[in-house]
């Protein structure tokens, strides 16, 4: 019976995993060349670029560009950054980069 209790339980993590996805941005041009700009804010370990993709990404955000999620994980990469911890704030941009899908036409 525990046996059972322990898939049931692993199952339902899996399922639960599984069902987050990454938010999108590839539908809007702009929040993508902002994403490139980041990107190269982070790897170039930048302060100067950095403050100011994170103002222009503040601004997408107001403007309805930006959603909420993607926001709000962006900005998680950029404090990562600004902590010095900016080969851990690539890695993540890259995977979300990677995790984009295009809009269908």
């Amino acid at each position: 019976m525990i046996r059972f209790h322990r898939l049931i339980a692993v199952g339902l993590v899996l399922l639960l995993s599984g069902c987050q996805r990454t938010a999108q941005v590839a539908a809007d041009p702009l929040v993508i060349k902002e994403l490139d700009a980041l990107y190269t804010a982070v790897t170039a370990r930048s302060p100067e670029l950095l403050q100011a993709s994170r103002s222009r990404l503040q601004k997408l955000y107001d403007t309805k560009h930006l959603e909420r999620p993607a926001y709000q994980r962006l900005s998680r990469d950029i404090q990562q950054a600004e902590q010095g911890e900016w080969k851990a704030a690539a890695e993540s941009l890259y995977r979300f980069m990677r995790a984009q899908r295009k809009p269908p036409n």
